[in-house]
């Protein structure tokens, strides 16, 4: 039985839930967006797999270097492109402007290199390398923007600082201090002068900026005055020492009837002028004293000249003549002294006698001096003789004593070393062979260290080569004479 529920009784109603109600709508807001989302990197990544594959060993599309186009270039024909324009722009560099001039440069004399195999890696490596979501970042950016990867040039800091020295060469002009000049023991001052420079510092990071920026950039160097250190009034003490210094003169300097006189303006000559300090400060310069006091010398100066006599007839040669010598350390020190001191003494010139020596000459080495083997060494020949009696069993070129005098005389062999560091006053040689002695710390030895047998070279020894040297070695014997000669 159907009921009828009369109109003037109501119902109740039914209650909606408003935040079910938002909620829900934000749920279906949000699965919207993710759902957005996920078809966008479905899409990229599919874009980015299919982009791959078609450019398997391949640079990806749009990748650029320095904004040239290498994508889809393998990675050596991308490295050809990218040698090709750095070879290009090598050849230029910035500009540097000063005034109305300008030093043009180029990246090598900068110091500016590029590394091309690494920028092909960068370049084939992106949307390669990474996780999933760099990839999808890359890939992203290979559709929508391309990429280009930077030429990330190296600067060697040591020809960049030589370059910039080239330029400081070029353009800065040093400040000039004040000096002093003397002539003919008369001080002038020499006024300073101002110069003007520039920071090499700001100029460096201003040439690093272009490099790394726009590689054909023009620089404009500002300078900036350079004052001097030292002024006029700053070389009043050197003009006083200066002064008293040249006020010593006149010196006698006495050798028996010879009198050498130094004056004010020879003292002058000999004065130079250093910067201690911001100031100028007058000395004396030892060289030049030294140069003075050995003219001097040399005209008191005496050469021995030794008497030669000939061997057998007692011919003389030469008559000889005794030598003179000049203390010239202590003339050079007394002159300083005296000089330094404001002592206008006479200075005695102190000399000493060189005695001339007798040398008996042989020409010609001589057989049967010596009954069995002996050595003959002629000094003048500068040769080694071996005879057996008055059979010449051989004969080689030597060096004997230069900086130092072979003795002649009649010597025997007294020892043998196979090998040995020889050394002395100023010199140590390893490894010297073959070696005879004859006398104290004189010997036949073999030599490596010149070649130059037939001339005078050694310290007294007698030098040969090493085959000569080994070859004496082997056939004389302890007491063996050696007769050494001129």
């Amino acid at each position: 039985m159907q009921q009828f529920i009369h109109p003037s009784i109501a119902l109740p109603k039914i209650k909606t839930n408003k935040s079910e109600k938002i909620k829900h709508s934000t749920y279906k807001a949000v699965m919207a967006k993710v759902s957005a989302v996920l078809l966008i990197l479905a899409l990229l990544f599919a874009s980015g797999w299919k982009i791959k594959n078609d450019t398997d060993g391949k640079i990806l599309p749009k990748v650029t270097v320095a904004g040239i186009n290498i994508g889809g270039k393998t990675p050596d024909e991308a490295k050809r492109i990218i040698l090709s324009y750095i070879d290009s722009i090598n050849k230029k560099g910035p500009s540097i402007n000063h005034e109305t001039q300008t030093l043009n440069s180029t990246l090598p004399e900068l110091g500016v290199s590029f590394d091309a195999d690494k920028i092909v890696a960068d370049a084939y490596n992106f949307g390669r390398d990474g996780s999933f979501k760099q990839k999808v970042i890359s890939n992203s950016q290979i559709i929508f923007t391309g990429h280009d990867i930077a030429l990330s040039p190296k600067v060697d800091e040591s020809k960049l600082d030589d370059f910039l020295s080239k330029i400081n060469q070029e353009i800065e002009k040093p400040a000039q201090n004040a000096s002093l000049s003397i002539d003919n023991g008369n001080i002038s001052i020499i006024a300073e002068k101002p110069g003007f420079g520039f920071d090499k510092d700001v100029l460096k990071n201003d040439l690093i900026h272009a490099i790394k920026n726009k590689i054909d950039e023009k620089i404009t160097l500002k300078t900036s005055i350079l004052q001097p250190k030292i002024f006029a009034d700053d070389t009043l003490d050197a003009q006083k020492q200066a002064e008293s210094l040249m006020a010593t003169a006149p010196i006698n300097l006495i050798y028996q009837d010879d009198n050498y006189i130094i004056s004010r303006s020879e003292i002058g000559s000999w004065i130079e002028f250093k910067e201690v300090n911001d100031k100028l400060v007058a000395d004396l310069s030892k060289q030049k004293v030294n140069s003075y006091t050995d003219k001097v010398a040399s005209k008191i100066k005496v050469k021995k000249i030794d008497r030669e006599i000939m061997e057998g007839t007692g011919e003389v040669l030469v008559e000889g003549q005794d030598g003179i010598g000049v203390d010239t350390e202590k003339l050079l020190n007394n002159v300083l002294n005296q000089v330094k001191s404001n002592n206008n003494n006479s200075i005695s010139i102190g000399t000493y006698p060189i005695t001339k020596i007798e040398i008996i000459r042989n020409p010609h080495a001589q057989p049967g001096r010596f009954a069995g083997r002996y050595i003959d060494v002629n000094l003048s020949e500068q040769t080694l003789y071996a005879f057996d009696g008055y059979t010449m069993v051989n004969h080689f070129l030597i060096s004997s004593g230069k900086t130092g005098p072979t003795p002649t005389g009649t010597y025997s062999v007294y020892g043998k070393t196979r090998s040995q560091t020889m050394d002395g006053p100023g010199y140590s040689v390893p490894n010297v062979e073959w070696i005879s002695w004859w006398s104290g710390d004189y010997s036949i030895h073999g030599t490596y260290w010149h070649n130059n047998f037939g001339h005078p070279m050694s310290h007294g020894c007698i030098n040969a080569s090493n085959g000569d040297a080994e070859w004496i070695y082997n056939w004389d014997e302890i007491g063996t004479p050696v007769f050494i000669h001129w």
